[in-house]
């Protein structure tokens, strides 16, 4: 907090000293902000499009395309139907009793005639153009206004144009400029949701307060763990000058610790497998997230293989949504009912890795030296992931052996919030 962010009220010398704090210096459960946020995610693009932490759709004609000058993304609609959205592929936890902040900023947001611009906390069906069932909150530019809406799973919650904003409208706010918002929430269930936009001649304003508690038979919104999403759609049928607006950067935090927050799971490839072609990569164990569960967080904390038979060395790794082909694999859901766990086959059934996809992490494992393990730390691409459209990514441990006739027995560690 810097001195512009307080008034300081003294009367005399004798009386106490009154300090109250700016909107923006209180969260939205009411406690005095302080500088060290838990940092849920991170998401800068910055010489790439950050394909791992994101997903595209283009419905119709409409684009999404990375700019290596300004270091941003553009979404851009040509014809009526047109939708493109930009979406992280990982929803992030809420912690109850903490406030979430979320932050986003924006170009060319600027209202147009047929044309909606989103940008938000939410999420949405899962079957294209992907316009039904919206859950979280977002700002949305359409026709001659900006908006401020939050969603439950479909029902519009909240609705409220700029010009009946209840703390600040922001007259002759210019929407094209850089722009920086800030919503913050505190969810238990629906307690309170508040949006400020970064005022040009310094701080935060804050624009509008939802006070849900106590008005309503259920929640504000149905899940608290959303992705981070911007969308453009044109609806026609007259086109505007310009259809395209830029998300440039994002990111969210907790404002609280997060210790004695999880739920341990192992899960095991079952009876050790045998590889037994040298150099060549073999699928041992995967994970995924149940379609029905797409806001479920769970974490991959780490995973360890050991050599029982054999002696050989190899190489254990952890990869994203490989090409697996031949042998059997075989998915059982977990008791939690949130993910499902792949298992491969038996001695010499194990299907063969062609592409590893994305490999996020790996050790070296010595036939003759024990178990060998990695932590993934705190490695964002550790979340369970899925597509808009739903589609779980699989996360898989494969091994690849030097000289083949190995026994090999692996195993991860999860984390569910």
């Amino acid at each position: 907090m810097t001195a512009a962010d307080i008034d300081v009220n003294i009367s005399s010398l004798t009386d106490p000293l009154e300090i109250t704090p700016m909107p923006v210096g209180l969260d939205a459960g009411g406690r005095t902000r302080i500088s060290l946020l838990s940092t849920l995610f991170d998401g800068k693009v910055i010489n790439e499009s950050a394909g791992l932490l994101y997903d595209e759709e283009e419905v119709g004609n409409a684009t999404v395309t990375y700019s290596s000058t300004q270091n941003h993304m553009t979404l851009q609609c040509q014809n009526v139907g047109d939708a493109a959205i930009y979406q992280t592929r990982r929803r992030f936890p809420y912690f109850s009793g903490k406030s979430q902040v979320v932050e986003l900023t924006t170009i060319n947001f600027s209202p147009d005639i047929n044309i909606i611009r989103r940008i938000g906390y939410f999420s949405s069906s899962t079957t294209t153009p992907f316009d039904t069932s919206f859950d979280g909150v977002f700002i949305e530019s359409l026709g001659s206004t900006v908006s401020l809406q939050i969603w439950r799973d479909g029902i519009n919650i909240l609705n409220v144009a700029q010009a009946s904003w209840n703390q600040d409208t922001l007259s002759g706010y210019n929407w094209d400029n850089f722009t920086v918002f800030l919503i913050d929430f505190l969810w238990l269930g629906g307690a309170v949701l508040r949006l400020f936009v970064k005022d040009p001649t310094g701080g935060f304003t804050l624009c509008h307060q939802y006070d849900h508690a106590g008005t309503s038979l259920s929640t504000f919104m149905k899940s608290p763990q959303q992705p981070i999403r911007a969308e453009c759609r044109f609806t026609g049928p007259t086109i505007a000058l310009s259809t395209a607006f830029n998300l440039v950067c994002s990111q969210i935090s907790s404002e609280g610790a997060r210790t004695n927050t999880f739920r341990g799971r192992s899960i095991d490839s079952g009876e050790r497998q045998y590889v037994d072609s040298n150099n060549t990569d073999y699928a041992m164990l995967s994970v995924r997230l149940l379609s029905t569960a797409l806001d479920s967080i769970i974490w991959i904390k780490d995973f360890t293989g050991i050599v029982t038979t054999g002696g050989d060395d190899g190489i254990l790794f952890l990869c994203v949504d490989p090409t697996i082909t031949g042998g059997s694999e075989s998915f059982v859901t977990d008791s939690s009912g949130l993910f499902e766990v792949g298992t491969y086959g038996g001695a010499g059934d194990n299907p063969v890795i062609t592409d590893r996809g994305t490999v996020l992490a790996a050790v070296f494992i010595s036939g003759g030296g024990g178990a060998s393990g990695k932590s993934l730390g705190d490695d964002v691409t550790r979340y369970l992931a899925s597509a808009i459209d739903g589609t779980p990514q699989k996360y898989v441990l494969g091994y690849q052996t030097y000289t083949g006739g190995t026994d090999v027995a692996v195993l991860m560690n999860l984390a569910i919030f």
